[in-house]
């Protein structure tokens, strides 16, 4: 991503807006998780489509600026991922309990993803979204016009990984609790 791509998205990212990006778990709207407004956006979209949200971080440090009472586990889970991690936490702290999810818990996924690191480097800590796939095996996808008009809630479409061929991944989910106990959700 040139700097003056990357400029683009900041200034979206600071100003309330979605972006549209690629990673490793395929397509992502999202929006800058420590502001209100552009959280509630993205909660609008969560909410039509019936599905999870992510908060999106490039790493473990970062969960420290999210979430309370965090685990040693989790860490140790993040370090030893081979393949991309999504946990459930249900301790959220921070957040709207209407961008939680139907269980009340938290799905954090922590991104090695190149465009996860640079956005981070520039100032926006950690991201509110919403994975695309998800969105895809929801029924409501299915309803004409639907994906179209969530698609056009993105302000700004990064163009980075076109070049990179990125393969998509499905990630390992599991569920953590703040006592400890981790359960495997998907492998």
């Amino acid at each position: 991503m040139d700097n003056n791509e990357l400029g683009q998205c900041i200034d979206i990212l600071k100003k309330c807006g979605i972006i549209l990006f690629t990673s490793s778990i395929g397509q992502i709207l999202a929006a800058n998780a420590f502001n209100n407004k552009a959280v509630k956006k993205i909660t609008e979209i969560k909410n039509l489509l019936d599905i999870e949200s992510l908060v999106i971080a490039e790493n473990e440090s970062k969960l420290i600026m999210l979430l309370e009472d965090i685990p040693n586990l989790a860490y140790d889970l993040i370090e030893n991922a081979t393949k991309p991690l999504i946990l459930k936490y249900d301790r959220p702290s921070g957040f709207e309990k209407e961008f939680l999810n139907q269980d009340h818990t938290i799905s954090i996924y922590i991104a090695k993803d190149e465009i996860i690191r640079q956005i981070s480097n520039r100032g926006i800590r950690a991201l509110a979204g919403i994975p695309l796939a998800m969105a895809a095996k929801s029924q409501k996808w299915l309803i004409p016009g639907l994906a179209e008009t969530i698609l056009q809630k993105a302000d700004y479409v990064v163009n980075l990984q076109q070049e990179n061929k990125t393969s998509f991944s499905s990630p390992s989910v599991m569920s953590l609790k703040a006592n400890g106990e981790i359960k495997i959700l998907q492998k």
